[in-house]
């Protein structure tokens, strides 16, 4: 019940005055860097290409504007997690810019989430990419649920070509 009420009160908050459209080049440069520089799930290098993931990434904003961390929920399988801490270790996200674009948008004290879909592409995977599910703690960052000044902002979709090996 408390999930619902958190969904629904989020959305009528983003809906009635949330950062909006400001939001929108934010969301345009993670999912950017994060799009050019992930690697290939795991099972895609094992001929197993058809997958499907969804989790919650979460952006943590200080009250200076500053991109203070990214995370994923409990959900996320442990090869995204430790591809997106490679991201970060590695520079590969633009904090600078995230931090500039937080603080034109007005973002302070607040906690960004967006939903994060990783599928491989439609051919020939079939229904494999519909079979969605999630899990109790897809809401859940280190065991706790979700609280504060919450945005939630468009999904990011990455959809990877698979390759595709004919059965005779």
């Amino acid at each position: 019940m408390t999930i619902i009420t958190f969904i629904i009160g989020a959305f009528l908050f983003s809906v009635s005055g949330g950062p909006g459209d400001s939001l929108e080049n934010f969301h345009k440069q993670l999912s950017r860097d994060m799009e050019r520089n992930m690697a290939l799930p795991p099972q895609s290098l094992l001929h197993d290409t058809c997958y499907h993931h969804t989790d919650l990434l979460k952006v943590e904003i200080n009250k200076l504007s500053k991109v203070v961390s990214i995370d994923l929920s409990d959900n996320a399988p442990e090869w995204l997690k430790v591809e997106i801490n490679q991201l970060k270790e590695r520079k590969r996200i633009n904090y600078k810019k995230l931090d500039s674009l937080a603080l034109n948008a007005g973002l302070r004290n607040c906690t960004l989430v967006f939903p994060l879909i990783l599928e491989s592409d439609y051919f020939p995977c079939g229904q494999e990419n519909k079979k969605r599910s999630i899990s109790e703690n897809y809401f859940q960052f280190g065991g706790k649920n979700l609280k504060g000044n919450i945005f939630f902002g468009e999904q990011m979709r990455f959809i990877w070509t698979v390759r595709y090996v004919r059965k005779l």
